[in-house]
């Protein structure tokens, strides 16, 4: 992965990345056989919702290697809400649910209290500025790579 610094970007096309360190170096977990705590200050728990199983998968093995672990996660958001705020989940990521619009469900998981990176999926009609300002922390398309989750969940702080 090599500087993304002059490269525009993917979800918004018209700002250019900031040069910055990759977030798996900056993010430093427990070392095994000590009680050493982490480095970073992002919510170590997470949940998602998003309809297709396989990108629940993927969402998940991301999330791991950024040292989030997911606690719940379904196709449906009201109810992956409700295992968020009963697991203490600090992060909500919500991507093209069965039981509400992507809007609806970001405004809802934010209005959890919660950061929420909303995953956008190619034929959505949502503008990411218009997910923002419905509380998204975050907002990264189906079509990006793991980088980009790793910069959005780095961003949260």
């Amino acid at each position: 992965m090599g500087d993304r610094s002059a490269e525009p970007s993917p979800v918004l096309p018209h700002l250019t990345l900031k040069p910055t360190r990759r977030p798996v170096d900056a993010c430093r977990v427990v070392e095994r056989g000590t009680d050493r705590t982490t480095q970073s200050t992002r919510p170590a728990r997470a949940v998602v919702a998003e309809e297709w199983a396989l990108l629940r998968l993927g969402l998940r093995a991301v999330l791991a290697a950024t040292a989030i672990r997911v606690v719940a996660a379904g196709a449906n958001v009201l109810p992956v809400l409700e295992d968020a705020a009963r697991l203490n989940a600090g992060v909500v990521v919500v991507g093209r649910c069965t039981d509400l619009e992507l809007g609806d469900a970001v405004r809802a998981a934010a209005g959890s209290g919660r950061s929420v990176i909303a995953v956008l999926p190619p034929d959505e009609p949502s503008d990411p500025l218009d997910l923002f300002a419905l509380g998204a922390a975050g907002v990264v398309a189906r079509l990006d790579t793991e980088y980009d989750l790793h910069q959005a969940l780095w961003r949260i702080n």
